[in-house]
């Protein structure tokens, strides 16, 4: 190996060391935050040691609170239906765009292409908005229907359809 190509490598090494550390520096921080007290947390400093460490943040949400097991279904049933409708309802779409012969197929096609340019933040309000007219607040089915259909994954699907011979 030339000594050019050897500092190449070395310096290659080096910024994917910055970088891994970049990425895993978050996750490591909420880990220990998850060991310090709230005003630690919130008052700025980004240690990953500190010496207020203590298990009081999960002592509060597995032992005083009693939330944490509908926490849980919570999150599971919401997951588990909405990934089965995703699913299902974006696999049929995405066949149809790909297999199927109808008239304006590929307008249906470039109309997706141009709607996912538009950012999910923008549908926030209009989406509350709707859910609160169908009188659907405080319902798993408020989560679970805004995301049944998502037009990434039909596109994905569409281009897997595609390419399936």
């Amino acid at each position: 190996m030339t000594k050019k190509r050897k500092r190449g490598r070395i310096l290659l090494y080096g910024i994917l060391i910055l970088v891994s550390f970049a990425t895993l520096y978050p996750f490591l921080w909420m880990l220990a935050a998850s060991f310090m007290p709230l005003s630690e947390i919130v008052g700025g400093n980004m240690r990953l040691i500190s010496p207020n460490m203590t298990l009081d943040n999960y002592r509060f949400i597995f032992g005083i609170t009693s939330y944490f097991p509908r926490w849980f279904f919570n999150s599971l049933v919401i997951s588990m239906i909405g990934t089965v409708v995703n699913v299902f309802l974006n696999t049929m779409a995405g066949y149809s765009l790909s297999r199927l012969e109808f008239p304006g197929r590929k307008q249906v096609y470039y109309g997706l292409l141009a709607m996912i340019m538009i950012p999910g933040q923008v549908l926030l309000v209009p989406n509350f908005l709707l859910i609160n007219a169908l009188g659907m607040l405080d319902s798993y089915s408020a989560l679970i229907l805004p995301v049944a259909v998502n037009i990434g994954s039909i596109l994905m699907m569409r281009q897997f359809f595609v390419n399936f011979p």
